[in-house]
């Protein structure tokens, strides 16, 4: 993401300079899907044309028995795919939506919501290409889904393949033009691909559909910073503090549009109380001298 950057002259905020950090970036590497324990499943055995003639009444309860217990079995196996515990690590997830798939007894949707889920569970462990198969299996069952598309592009996202991710974007808001984390995420992605035209049309469409969604306020007013349009930025991230009071980017994005419109003393207001309520933020100010340097963080 092309990043702005904005000197403020002011030796006031020099007492930053103990507390800015560098912001570090971390690249994960694709993980391998975890080892799966085997399918202890075991099925009880019946005469293909019905019980046979020589069981008797205990054996046949015993069967009865096995067959109560397997079948319980199988619906817990399932709610641990679909309704995991809280504490249900990613591999446990995919173990247990593996099994139910196994069975072969799933319909269709329900198929494609156990693919769903353990998509969700791979995307969770790193396995990023085992997720977007396994997404675009659940798709090939249910293809007007416009949740299937946007997960599927958030997968492609952390992949950095973002034509991809457009793809999927476009077809679920062709899907439901009102779904707004879709809107969201291309909006990101058109930024960082510099089309800021094109995120300020997706911001909009989801401030129109979410009014009172600061975030998404502040997000339209970083693509004004990016723009250069100070006072549509000034005006976006008011809006959103309005919305949320403690929303320190909002206070930061702030600063930094009053700053460049020359406006210390706002300026410096604005950026201390961004870094009080979120000293993180300050991994973006560099101090150089008396000149002061802020970078607009990612959305």
């Amino acid at each position: 993401m092309r990043r702005l950057f904005s000197s403020l002259q002011l030796p006031a905020l020099l007492i930053l300079a103990g507390t800015a950090a560098q912001a570090q970036v971390t690249n994960h590497p694709e993980r391998q899907p975890p080892n799966l324990a085997p399918d202890h499943f075991n099925k009880c055995i019946w005469n293909e044309v019905g019980v046979h003639p020589r069981i008797d009444a205990s054996e046949l309860t015993l069967l009865t028995s096995c067959e109560i217990q397997l079948q319980a079995r199988k619906r817990n196996v399932l709610e641990a795919c679909l309704k995991p515990a809280a504490n249900a690590g990613a591999p446990a997830v995919i173990q247990a939506c593996t099994q139910s798939l196994g069975l072969g007894v799933l319909p269709g949707d329900s198929r494609s919501v156990v693919l769903a889920s353990r998509a969700w569970a791979y995307f969770a462990y790193g396995s990023w290409q085992h997720a977007r198969a396994d997404y675009s299996a659940a798709i090939e069952l249910t293809p007007r889904n416009a949740d299937l598309y946007y997960d599927r592009g958030l997968v492609a996202a952390a992949q950095s393949d973002d034509q991809a991710a457009l793809r999927d974007f476009d077809t679920s808001l062709t899907i439901d033009s009102n779904f707004v984390p879709a809107l969201l995420q291309r909006a990101r992605i058109h930024v960082a691909q510099g089309d800021f035209t094109g995120a300020l049309t997706d911001y909009s469409r989801a401030i129109l559909l979410q009014p009172k969604n600061a975030t998404v306020w502040s997000a339209r007013g970083q693509v004004h910073l990016n723009q250069h349009n100070y006072e549509g930025a000034i005006r976006d991230e008011a809006q959103a503090i309005q919305f949320a009071p403690n929303l320190a980017r909002a206070y930061y994005l702030r600063s930094v549009a009053l700053g460049d419109l020359g406006n210390q003393p706002r300026a410096f207001s604005d950026l201390r109380t961004a870094v009080g309520l979120d000293p993180s933020l300050a991994r973006y100010v560099t101090i150089r001298h008396k000149a002061v340097l802020l970078a607009l963080p990612p959305l």
